[in-house]
Order: C-alpha cells, then sequence, then structure tokens
C-alpha cells in the first residue's frame, strides 16, 4: 500500500492510498475515501511506476 503526497485541485496538500499509476499521473484514495485524480505535477516526492496492468 503505497501513500502518495500530492496538491489538489486548489493547491492543498492531501495524501492517499495509491490506487492506479496512469503515464500521465495517478489515482488516489483519500483518508475520507474520495478518489483523486493527481496529474504528475502536483505528486510531492518520488512518483510511483506506472501500473501497466
Amino acid at each position: 500500500m503505497t501513500i502518495i503526497q500530492a496538491l489538489d485541485p486548489y493547491m492543498r496538500p492531501i495524501s492517499g492510498t495509491l490506487v492506479k499509476t496512469y503515464p500521465e499521473g495517478v489515482t488516489i484514495d483519500d483518508a475520507r475515501g474520495v478518489r483523486w485524480y493527481i496529474p504528475n505535477d502536483r505528486i510531492i516526492g518520488p512518483r510511483p511506476p506506472v501500473d501497466d496492468t
């Protein structure tokens, strides 16, 4: 279970559990169970490898 630190569309820091990675970004579920799509340029820290399954 990978935790991703990122900025939401309002530039607020959020963190959540990685759901899936795409070439252009990732989806995460935050603590409330809300699913976010995060483009690569909003990810704080290392970007997870692409999940090509």
